[in-house]
């Protein structure tokens, strides 16, 4: 009998202990399930934080310069303006460099105006234009000049014409041929000027 009482105790003995190891093990994993609870919950609540703040902006930075080293800002010497046309060149403005802008102008050219960027090429070609002027000038002045000439030398030949009529003693006929002979003069050299 003594061998029976001994398994019983045996069997009470490894129950126990298998009790024990379950509650150990179930004690462990009830507390990680705890610990695992809250660190989801923390997880969400850092979550919704990150949802409600914005991305923070990236900013770049030169790798040349060392982190100790400052950069002072310094204004632009030569800054983009709003450069203002006048209105003989359709008026507005237009973007440009302060140094450009200060070099413009509308240039008059042959009763056009034109937007320049360069105030000197405006008087070049100012000056080309005068000198084209001055020649068109010229040779319309030469062309009244040979004009009038022309019919001064028309009259002398109609005078001449007319002298036969004095020569032959008709007077009267003769001085209404001189008299035509002035009149057409005198058309020729309107003619001549335009008039």
């Amino acid at each position: 009998m003594a061998s029976r009482k001994r398994v019983s105790y045996r069997k009470i003995f490894m129950w126990l202990f298998a009790l024990v190891v379950a509650g150990s093990v179930g004690a462990v994993l009830v507390v990680k399930a705890a610990n695992l609870q809250n660190k989801t919950a923390k997880l969400e609540q850092e979550i919704l934080k990150l949802k409600a703040t914005p991305a923070p902006v990236a900013t770049t930075t030169p790798t040349k310069y060392s982190a100790r080293t400052t950069i002072k800002p310094t204004a632009d010497p030569d800054p983009f303006v709003n450069c203002l046309k006048s209105s003989e060149c359709g008026g507005g403005s237009v973007q440009l460099k302060k140094s450009q802008c200060d070099q413009t102008v509308c240039c008059s050219r042959l009763g056009k105006w034109i937007f320049y960027m360069d105030k000197g090429q405006c008087l070049n070609d100012q000056r080309a234009d005068s000198q084209y002027n001055q020649a068109q000038q010229d040779k319309t002045n030469q062309g009244v000049t040979d004009c009038v000439n022309r019919a001064a030398q028309s009259k002398e030949s109609c005078y001449d014409t007319c002298s036969f009529w004095y020569n032959s003693g008709d007077s009267v006929r003769g001085n209404e041929c001189g008299n035509g002979c002035y009149d057409l003069y005198e058309k020729a050299t309107n003619n001549c000027y335009g008039v």
